[in-house]
């Protein structure tokens, strides 16, 4: 069965959410979101019709939001691969007023990240960890653990990147290159950020910069 036509622009994500139907605990991870719905991958099998109390953690310090949902569409795990998405749970969402206002801040956050991308030098023990977190929060993410590929990545003319970041774990690696890169993403004029991904969380990072940009 084919997806039905959405009303409003979904957006991909990776996000852990807890959920109870009929009073037994459901762990959902919300795979796309939009102002009025979800696809979420689920263990459980969920039929239409089903009715879900969501707990939804916000991406930023705020409480989560609370919200009903009923199970729209359910793609089964033998039949997922002929449809070309994952297993899982189409959710149709309904907020309180205040949950609602908050939620739709929320996924203008989401829309504004999907516009941007991101370029990251990492090393290997740390690269998909750092592109996973900004891909979870709605990022364009890719990354390089070398300085030659991740020089290729960064100054690419095809796409400029929205903002590089530079892990210190990258530049411990081979402090020469590291040099040669900052040498080089100088002459470029791209937006850099060096960092420490073990202290501060590249999401909470790129949001810094790229909302205050936008403002």
């Amino acid at each position: 069965t084919p997806p039905p036509a959405r009303a409003f622009p979904r957006y991909p994500v990776s996000w852990l959410t807890d959920a109870s139907a009929h009073g037994r605990a459901v762990r959902l991870c919300v795979l796309d979101l939009s102002v009025g719905g979800m696809f979420a991958s689920c263990e459980q099998e969920l039929a239409p019709g089903t009715p879900l109390e969501l707990c939804i953690p916000a991406d930023n310090e705020d409480p989560p939001f609370l919200a009903h949902a009923v199970v729209k569409r359910t793609v089964s795990r033998p039949k997922a691969p002929g449809e070309d998405v994952p297993a899982g749970v189409g959710l149709l969402l309904e907020f309180s007023r205040e949950h609602r206002a908050r939620y739709q801040e929320f996924v203008a956050r989401v829309a504004h990240r999907a516009t941007r991308h991101i370029v990251v030098g990492a090393s290997p023990s740390r690269l998909a960890m750092i592109t996973d977190s900004l891909a979870a929060l709605g990022y364009s993410a890719s990354g390089a653990a070398d300085s030659v590929s991740f020089l290729q990545k960064a100054a690419a003319p095809t796409r400029v990147p929205d903002l590089v970041l530079v892990d210190e774990s990258m530049e411990q690696g081979d402090p020469r290159a590291a040099e040669a890169v900052r040498r080089a993403l100088a002459a470029r004029n791209a937006p850099t950020l060096h960092f420490d991904a073990s202290l501060f969380p590249a999401g909470r990072l790129a949001d810094r910069t790229l909302f205050r940009d936008a403002a």
